[in-house]
């Protein structure tokens, strides 16, 4: 009983750590929908206060004001120098890369002021410890349950009863509606950043007195203190305390019961089970998913999309330049080379993850530990040749991979990077406890050097040619994965997750699939690491490793393939430059400064990188070369002849669309009453109504955007309300969207292309080596979206990049888009919207075309004057209800729909 105290009593006062960490996640992330990835650091900065603020010999109470202010204050600052610059547009990984650089920032200047080793910071107030009910527990450890509960009332009232409480919560809800009732979205940023890095400072001012503080403290509180914000849904601070307190408990009784030594395991495992169980946490409806933001405030990069012909040049001539490397240049820079030849093959994958599809990972650092470490086992104590264990660790690494990926990317946004980095905390403590394979943190030494068969890979030279002849093939292997219908789909849910699912990519399954290449291609460059360094360290592949990769990639620039290795060699020659300068000791930390602003400095300023550079440097030649101006945009040609014969067979005359008591409620307002609706074949329908009126949610019902709560929806004999998003458009039904939804950075023809992806097949593995399925497919579906492209007039434009097309043009390539998927029944959201009046004609014309070609047509359109011109029946919606359906003469004569909607004539 006196031991299950004593654990129960120390895993509260841990857990209501934890929970005040996760207060400033949930403060941040509720007002900005950013994740502050430096969140623990925040609480070292408050230790470091406090340890300063004691030692000159403040009181307790200005020590704990002191923390709190100063980390505020510097949270404010963050916010405005390093994440207001990067713009309201900016994407999820750019926000959350800004942050990673402020930890790493924060974590090197630390270092350099207070050196490495821990410190002790004294107790508020001193004394024996008390003792009761069976636990022991210092004073200090009770002001952190007594400051816990009444800090978590506190947020409640100040969330739910002041004036800038409720501000911040309406910037979190509407940041548009926000800014029109002249609330400063900006100002209430800041005032979330300078309360949530407070409370990390409060965490911080509690708990060093307890054990110590030094530059790491924050990495391991930071990833639980998020845990328990996950638990709490991201947004309340009542269930993150149960999370952190649940949390702290499930480590105690672990640490206690089985081995202290993995207690750290338990955050990851619990992570991985709330997200895969009850990902909203405690509360209903909280924010499990961080919703996928169009932006292009990363594009102005040089495009990575460029086939292999044209990349050829390059390849030629980095295979030159390490062809000659071992005449000109010193055996020690020689090895750092080889270094960064297997650091690029890593970058490859992760730019490929990153770039292409957005998603940060901190934990391929690690997923090379994992190569690395199968091979020194299986060589050293097995006697197996190097390229089997290399084999076996690549299975290992992707299987882990998955099995994460199976778990993380049913979401959206942060949660992959934040599983990555428990993932890589997680490989530093079995690597370090688990002795007798991993050899502890002593690592396996005398590896012996690589070999395939005969030839051994034992000098340097060797080893350059051998890691930078696999990075090139790497580059090769991404050019041709991404310059394909894998590649594609990648850069489409990149430029709008949404457009993609509709047309039906799957972006689990190819975020999953881009995260096991990214895997495999890390655990080789593990493999030939630690036969070429002869040992397996755990220091090898650590957080610092894994921050490495990362900045290779932001620096070398993250939307092209060359950004990694480019970026690899600049990882290479920093450090090597900061070492010649530095003594030894101070290199480490320069390093960690150095890598933190390049983070942010270069996310905020220039987020294309190096090959950014380049790209806009040769722009700046050709536009001082160019003799003539461009020819002007020329005007739509519609083409005089159809496409190809349609794929799909059309079906009999009769009924093909069928919605049958279709209802839809969000919480208690009722969106939709049950609405029975039935399309003709070949038909032109309208939906109509004002707004608020349930067309939209009728639209996303139809094409399974939205679960109807009842009823049933029918396609041709087949049920679309039971069928996953992506896989309507296999069925026959493809929609358009309100607000045009392009892939911004890819040209006409790629669009058209991504129109194709539910009628191709070739995986990435037949991509990546042009076989099987690929060659075929990729001729097919070019030569139907140049044909779809002139028949809605633009083939003059194929290649331009969709983003820079004006806005009818615009309109008409996602119409494009939409025919090439082949659907029989085509769903149009105000079609007409932003268009001119020469224009909306073109539009008539080009649908009656469309229907030309046996494609039913479902519009909602607030135009009457192009509706009752096109529509063969309309249907009126009003509060969810229909209210008339019929002819357009006999829906503009009936009183209902002039009251509700049309209104009387002048």
């Amino acid at each position: 009983m006196g031991i299950l105290a004593q654990l129960t009593a120390t895993g509260l006062v841990n857990g209501m750590i934890y929970a005040l960490v996760a207060f400033g996640f949930i403060a941040v992330y509720r007002v900005t929908n950013v994740v502050n990835f430096a969140q623990g650091e925040f609480l070292m900065v408050g230790g470091f206060v406090a340890l300063v603020l004691h030692q000159v010999g403040l009181p307790w109470p200005i020590v704990l004001l002191g923390g709190v202010a100063t980390t505020a204050l510097l949270g404010a600052v963050v916010h405005r120098v390093a994440l207001q610059p990067a713009g309201r547009g900016a994407s999820v990984e750019s926000l959350v890369i800004i942050t990673i650089g402020v930890s790493f920032l924060l974590r090197g200047v630390a270092q350099l002021i207070w050196g490495s080793d821990p410190l002790p910071v004294p107790p508020f107030t001193g004394g024996e410890p008390i003792s009761m009910l069976g636990f022991s527990l210092p004073p200090q450890a009770l002001w952190i349950l007594l400051f816990g509960p009444i800090v978590a009332a506190l947020l409640w009232l100040f969330f739910t009863r002041t004036t800038l409480g409720l501000s911040l919560r309406a910037c979190a809800e509407n940041r548009s509606g926000a800014d029109l009732v002249g609330i400063d979205g900006w100002r209430m940023g800041r005032v979330a950043f300078a309360l949530g890095c407070g409370l990390a400072g409060l965490a911080g001012v509690l708990l060093t007195p307890l054990s110590f503080v030094s530059f790491s403290v924050g990495v391991l509180l930071g990833f639980k203190g998020f845990t328990a914000a996950i638990l709490g849904g991201l947004r309340s601070f009542p269930a993150a305390a149960a999370g952190g307190l649940l949390l702290g408990l499930l480590e105690s009784y672990s640490a206690g019961y089985l081995s202290s030594a993995y207690r750290d395991v338990v955050t990851f495992v619990v992570l991985l089970v709330v997200l895969l169980v009850r990902p909203q946490g405690f509360v209903r409806g909280g924010r499990a998913t961080h919703a996928a933001t169009e932006t292009t405030s990363m594009t102005d990069v040089l495009s990575g999309s460029a086939g292999l012909r044209r990349n050829l040049p390059g390849l030629v001539a980095v295979a030159a330049a390490v062809a000659v490397m071992p005449l000109v240049l010193s055996r020690a820079t020689l090895a750092a080379f080889v270094f960064a030849g297997l650091i690029a093959m890593v970058a490859v994958g992760v730019v490929l993850l990153l770039g292409y599809a957005g998603q940060i990972s901190l934990g391929h650092a690690s997923l090379m530990g994992v190569g690395g470490y199968a091979s020194a086992f299986l060589t050293m104590k097995a006697g197996w040749p190097p390229l089997a264990a290399l084999l076996v660790g690549v299975v290992v690494a992707c299987v882990i991979a998955w099995a994460i990926a199976r778990i993380i990317f049913r979401f959206e946004g942060f949660y992959l990077a934040m599983a990555t980095l428990g993932l890589t905390i997680i490989f530093t403590v079995v690597a370090t406890q688990w002795t007798s394979v991993t050899g502890g943190s002593n690592g396996v030494p005398g590896i012996r050097p690589f070999s395939i068969g005969g030839l051994t890979f034992g000098s340097t030279t060797a080893n350059l040619y051998l890691a930078w002849g696999l990075a090139l093939l790497t580059v090769v292997f991404a050019l041709q994965l991404v310059n394909s219908r894998f590649g594609r789909s990648m850069r489409a849910i990149k430029g709008s997750e949404q457009a993609a699912v509709a047309l039906g990519v799957e972006p689990a399954r190819v975020k999953r699939q881009v995260f096991v290449i990214s895997a495999a291609l890390a655990a080789i460059a593990g493999s030939l690491y630690v036969h070429y360094a002869s040992l397996a360290h755990p220091g090898s592949f650590d957080l610092f490793q894994a921050i490495n990769i990362l900045v290779a990639v932001v620096v070398g620039g993250m939307q092209t393939v060359w950004g990694g290795p480019l970026g690899a060699v600049f990882m290479t020659l920093v450090p090597e430059w900061i070492q010649r300068l530095l003594p030894g000791a101070q290199a480490g930390q320069v390093e960690q400064i150095v890598f933190g602003l390049v983070l942010i400095v270069v996310m905020v300023l220039r987020p294309g990188g190096i090959t950014g550079l380049v790209r806009d440097g040769a722009a700046w030649v050709r536009a001082r070369l160019r003799t003539r101006r461009p020819a002007p945009m020329t005007p739509v040609a519609l083409a005089e002849e159809p496409p190809d014969p349609p794929r799909r067979p059309a079906g009999p005359p009769g009924p093909v669309l069928v919605l049958q008591g279709v209802a839809k409620s969000f919480g208690g307002l009722r969106a939709l009453q049950p609405l029975d609706l039935t399309v003709e074949r070949g038909s032109i329908t309208a939906l109509i109504g004002p707004n608020g009126a349930g067309k939209t949610t009728a639209f996303n019902c139809i094409a399974g955007a939205l679960r109807p709560d009842a009823g049933t929806v029918v396609l041709d004999g087949e049920r679309l309300d039971t069928v996953a998003e992506h896989d309507v458009v296999r069925r026959g039904l493809v929609r358009t969207f309100q607000n045009v939804q392009l892939f911004r950075d890819m040209t006409a023809l790629e669009n058209v292309m991504v129109g194709c992806h539910s009628w191709t097949g070739a995986g990435p593995v037949e991509a990546a080596l042009r076989i099987g399925r690929h060659r075929r497919e990729e001729a097919e579906i070019v030569a139907r979206a140049r044909r779809w492209l002139a028949f809605v007039g633009l083939a003059d434009v194929a290649d331009r990049p969709a983003g820079t097309l004006p806005f009818g043009h615009q309109r008409m390539l996602e119409l494009a888009r939409a025919l090439a998927a082949e659907p029989s029944v085509l769903l149009l959201d105000e079609p007409a919207a932003g268009l001119n009046r020469i224009e909306k004609d073109e539009l008539v014309g080009l649908l009656r075309r469309v229907q030309g070609l046996g494609i039913t047509l479902l519009l909602v359109e607030h135009d009457m004057t192009l509706v009752m011109d096109l529509a063969e029946q309309i249907v009126v919606l009003d509060h969810g209800s229909v209210i008339a359906r019929g002819t357009p003469s006999e829906v503009q004569a009936d009183p209902s729909v002039i009251e509700a909607y049309l209104g009387a004539p002048a």
